[in-house]
């Protein structure tokens, strides 16, 4: 268990060091990828040594290796683009799902490094974001996501008091600064998590109305966004990610159920690799979309969920998020509700950016998740000690009692006699 804890602490900080915060200034964008294989490598000799696997990467695995052959079997796009696809999909996945059955705990010393690691990158960040954003950043979004990853590991290392939420807010307000849309939202979703919506989230008619309001909030505060894509952006047949949106639908219906298969649609390796049906829907003219000018082909990711992977797709994806609500709600403690809002942040966060972005394939996704395993494991662990202590005590008053009931018939004994 040792062993799995420093493990676990290195693959955050590798992840959140290396393929965030230096992601774009050291320019290999392979690290991420990297990281994944040393994190399957190591579950692989840990699951040998323990010889059990658990069932959640079980049901991933049979998940990959079941789109691998359909990818191959039905041949809409070359092999090559099926594979490389095959390695971004399976990241996030693998860097969740292994860290989780991993069980990390990590003591005060791990956490004080987190934190003050957190406080140190991200005002770095913002420093070299002020001096020249587009130099070392490429992009305001990876700006974005660094101040995203930096408050919320800070948060989860901390004690979470008023005070630790209060530096939390501090690093998130300075991700403002990337003036995205998405942004916006996450921080106007925060506010509304930590400080009026009543913890943990039940089903309900207030909390369907709670829902409603946090739901129209965060829409407004993202609006430029949100207009862009779904409102006035639906009738407009040039703009590259609402066309991704609208054909991702003729793909699900054309290769109905299953999807087009790794490689095929609105991801990375179909810009190496053009895909086919980029002709086939009419999209290889678009701006952004086009063999020539590929820039916003891997720039969303619900429809590639559509597209490449179906209805089974969308049906996993939907027992994904609520695995995470139910573990949530499994390891939840009255007297942190700031860790449960953290979860429900992270997993709203990761929504809203793939809105309009592929984070979840993202190397920053791939650190965001670990921190989710990471966040959902705390909650367990503190809730397993908080129930040993209630039966320890309840051991303990039992014994008492016993004994207590033992001593007064020994005095009434003597008194008889």
């Amino acid at each position: 268990m040792g062993n799995n804890n420093i493990f676990c602490f290195f693959v955050i900080c590798f992840s959140y060091i290396i393929g965030g915060v230096f992601y774009v200034i050291h320019g290999f964008n392979f690290v991420d990828e990297i990281l994944v294989l040393i994190i399957l490598s190591y579950y692989i000799i840990y699951a040998f040594i323990q010889r059990k696997v658990d069932k959640n990467i079980k049901t991933i695995s049979l998940f990959l290796l079941f789109y691998l052959l359909y990818s191959l079997a039905i041949g809409v796009t070359n092999k090559m683009a099926v594979f490389r696809d095959l390695l971004q999909e399976s990241k996030p996945l693998i860097s969740f799902f292994v860290i989780y059955a991993l069980n990390p705990s990590f003591n005060q010393i791990m956490k004080q490094t987190l934190m003050i690691m957190s406080l140190v990158f991200g005002g770095l960040s913002f420093i070299l974001f002020v001096i020249g954003g587009d130099l070392f950043f490429g992009h305001n979004a990876f700006y974005g996501h660094i101040m995203l990853m930096s408050s919320l590991i800070y948060l989860f290392a901390s004690t979470r008091n008023k005070m630790d939420l209060l530096v939390f807010f501090f690093l998130l307000s300075l991700g403002l600064l990337c003036t995205r849309s998405k942004y916006y939202g996450e921080f106007a979703l925060a506010l509304i998590l930590m400080f009026v919506v009543k913890m943990p989230i039940k089903i309900g008619f207030k909390s369907l109305l709670g829902g409603l309001s946090t739901i129209c909030i965060v829409i407004l505060a993202a609006w430029e966004k949100f207009n862009a894509y779904f409102v006035e952006g639906l009738d407009n047949d040039s703009i590259a990610r609402n066309l991704l949106y609208i054909k991702s639908l003729d793909v699900l219906k054309d290769f109905f159920p299953f999807g087009s298969g790794f490689g095929t649609y609105g991801v990375d390796a179909t810009k190496v690799y053009y895909s086919p049906l980029y002709y086939k829907y009419g999209l290889s003219n678009i701006w952004g979309l086009s063999e020539n000018y590929d820039s916003f082909i891997a720039d969303t990711y619900f429809p590639v969920i559509i597209a490449q992977f179906g209805l089974l797709g969308i049906f996993l994806f939907y027992k994904f998020l609520k695995l995470i609500v139910n573990k949530a709600g499994e390891g939840y403690l009255p007297h942190d509700n700031i860790l449960y809002a953290s979860v429900i942040l992270i997993i709203s966060s990761i929504l809203i950016e793939s809105v309009a972005g592929p984070m979840f394939v993202m190397s920053s996704g791939s650190t965001i998740l670990i921190l989710l395993a990471c966040c959902l494991r705390e909650m367990e662990i503190k809730k397993m000690k908080v129930l040993n202590s209630r039966m320890l005590y309840l051991i303990l008053l039992w014994r008492g009692g016993v004994r207590n009931s033992n001593v007064k018939v020994v005095k009434k004994q003597k008194i008889v006699q």
